[in-house]
């Protein structure tokens, strides 16, 4: 496959309180099929906006809307602990991936502090899924476009930003309500589920305090904390009576009601540490 790309940006400050920033984007793409004569060939164009308007000297609005396309798609309905995703480019058989999404929020500085609060509202067209997860490290994974199932996607979510800067603290609070599905034919009955990733509520803390500062001696204690609503996944959670013909008995078949029809316990994690740098004339310590 092959990628040319056309990129234009015009950013203009309409008065001193209001400012706005456009990038228009064409791609034009080439893709063929290994062992077969198919070629796509795809033109897409791409817009970004963005305004700004500052109230007072510590208020100030934004909004962004932005119109997008990626020609590597991650690979959905695989199962979650892999060390990396699993990407598929795009194909005569598998389309482009586009994307919309549009952002408001209002921040606001008053001293040390920093407050940001902001929502947005996506929307995502040719995300790619794979049915059979169980066939993957077979050969059947040679003809995974076989066996795939194009549909969409929705993300809305608010978020909270607050920071603190200090001369010797600083720390800063993320808070993100969000919602993230799928909806995909042949897949769930065509009904939405959640993504495997849709984590409701997601909170980050985060502190540094500097203990010592005399130049060349800099000591720091730093803390982290991390609170996330567990993933999804697709689990059992019944069985089916079935009659088998042969033996002429009844025997439990696994029942699986839904796609992502459990959520993982919420993950949580506290990290601290101590950092200490020593600054000598001709040699430095960390």
């Amino acid at each position: 496959s092959s990628i040319t790309s056309l990129h234009a940006q015009y950013d203009v400050q309409v008065w001193k309180w209001f400012s706005m920033m456009a990038a228009a984007r064409l791609d034009t793409h080439l893709a063929d099929r290994a062992g077969s004569s198919r070629v796509k060939f795809n033109v897409n164009p791409g817009l970004s906006l963005m305004a700004r308007m500052d109230l007072t000297s510590n208020v100030a609005l934004e909004a962004t809307a932005d119109w997008t396309t990626q020609y590597y798609h991650t690979l959905e309905g695989i199962p979650v602990g892999w060390s990396a995703d699993l990407l598929v480019p795009t194909s005569p058989s598998v389309p482009p991936e586009h994307a919309r999404q549009y952002y408001a929020g209002i921040f606001t500085s008053f001293g040390q502090h920093h407050l940001t609060l902001g929502a947005y509202d996506k929307a995502m067209s040719n995300l790619v899924y794979f049915l059979d997860a169980g066939q993957l490290f077979s050969p059947v994974i040679a003809g995974w476009s076989n066996n795939i199932r194009v549909g969409s996607g929705t993300s809305r979510g608010v978020e909270f930003l607050y920071e603190k800067d200090g001369e010797r603290l600083d720390w800063h609070l993320a808070y993100t309500l969000s919602k993230t599905d799928r909806l995909f034919d042949k897949v769930n009955n065509g009904q939405r589920f959640p993504a495997k990733f849709d984590r409701r509520h997601i909170i980050n803390a985060t502190a540094s305090y500097t203990i010592i500062d005399k130049g060349h001696i800099n000591l720091d204690f730093i803390t982290s904390f991390t609170l996330q609503s567990g993933h999804w996944e697709t689990m059992q959670d019944g069985y089916l009576p079935v009659w088998g013909v042969i033996d002429q008995s009844v025997r439990k078949a696994p029942l699986i009601s839904a796609v992502n029809n459990y959520q993982m316990p919420t993950y949580i994690r506290w990290d601290n540490s101590v950092r200490m740098e020593i600054q000598g004339s001709r040699v430095s310590h960390t």
